[in-house]
C-alpha cells in the first residue's frame, strides 16, 4: 500500500481509513510505525514511518519540531520555550529539539 497525497487509503494495519490532513494534530515516530493523533483524540497506528507521512502532508501547514515528531501548525496554542515544547490544542504537548527551537518560536507567531 501507498500514502495518497491526501491521507486517503492509509493502512492501518488491516483496515484502510481517510484521515483529513486538518484534523491531525500531530504525528509520533514508533520506530517504521506512525502514530496520528487526531482531534477527536483518537490515535491511528500506521504502518509507515514518519518521513513518508511527512512527504504526503501539506508542507505549509506541519512543522517537524523533533526526530519523532510532526505537528499541525494550526493547532500550536502555546510555546514552553524553556521546557521546549510545544502545547497543541490546549491539552497535547511535544517536544521541541534544540536544533529546531528557533524555527520553532518563529513559526509560532505566523
Amino acid at each position: 500500500m501507498t500514502l495518497k497525497k491526501s491521507l486517503n487509503g492509509i493502512g492501518i494495519f488491516h483496515t484502510v481509513m481517510e484521515i483529513d490532513p486538518g484534523e491531525v494534530i500531530y504525528c509520533k515516530a514508533d520506530g517504521s510505525y506512525t502514530d496520528i493523533c487526531l482531534r477527536t483524540g483518537r490515535v491511528c497506528k500506521i504502518s509507515h514511518n514518519l518521513k513518508s507521512v511527512s512527504g504526503v502532508l501539506p508542507a505549509n501547514r506541519f512543522l517537524r519540531c523533533h526526530r519523532s515528531y510532526l505537528v499541525n501548525k494550526h493547532a500550536i496554542t502555546g510555546f514552553d520555550i524553556l521546557g521546549r515544547k510545544l502545547v497543541l490544542d490546549e491539552r497535547f504537548t511535544v517536544p521541541v529539539s534544540r536544533r529546531r527551537l528557533e524555527g520553532a518560536a518563529c513559526r509560532r507567531r505566523v
